[in-house]
């Protein structure tokens, strides 16, 4: 008695689709080849989506003095839309501050405004980390602040 062998027929490599999970965020820790937080990350794809009413942003800008040298400061986000708008990320996950540390910001949001006085900017808002919790929330605060 004769016994064939049946081929199993091959899929070529390339024929499969890679799953690719949509719903789960991918955040690589970085911004315009900067690195950063998940909560800046987070922010600056939902302005980088709204690209109608936002023109532009810098991100860790250096304000006072190049960035290391005594004095200087950094503000998180300077948008451009409509006016300049300086944005501060607060994350709030795990901070308790004294009044020696919220008197510390105070002086740091004055510094960085009489840095940016040749401007005009908009008042240095702090978006706290609970608004930033996913890409969802951060589109609606991009959506409230800047239309």
């Amino acid at each position: 008695m004769l016994k064939f062998k049946t081929r199993r027929k091959r899929v070529p490599l390339h024929a499969t689709k890679p799953m690719v999970a949509s719903e789960k965020e991918q955040l690589i820790g970085t911004v315009r080849g900067m690195k950063a937080s998940d909560l800046e990350e987070r922010f600056a794809a939902a302005l980088d989506q709204r690209r109608r009413s936002v023109d532009g942003y810098y991100f860790r800008l250096p304000v006072n003095a190049p960035r290391g040298m005594p004095g200087w400061k950094e503000l998180d986000f300077l948008v451009i839309s409509r006016g300049y708008h300086p944005i501060q990320i607060d994350d709030v996950t795990f901070v308790h501050k004294g009044q020696r540390a919220l008197a510390q910001d105070k002086l740091n949001d004055v510094i960085i405004m009489n840095a940016l006085a040749s401007m005009s900017p908009r008042p240095i808002r702090h978006i706290p980390s609970t608004r930033l919790g996913d890409k969802d929330a951060a589109m609606s605060v991009v959506k409230e602040l800047f239309g």
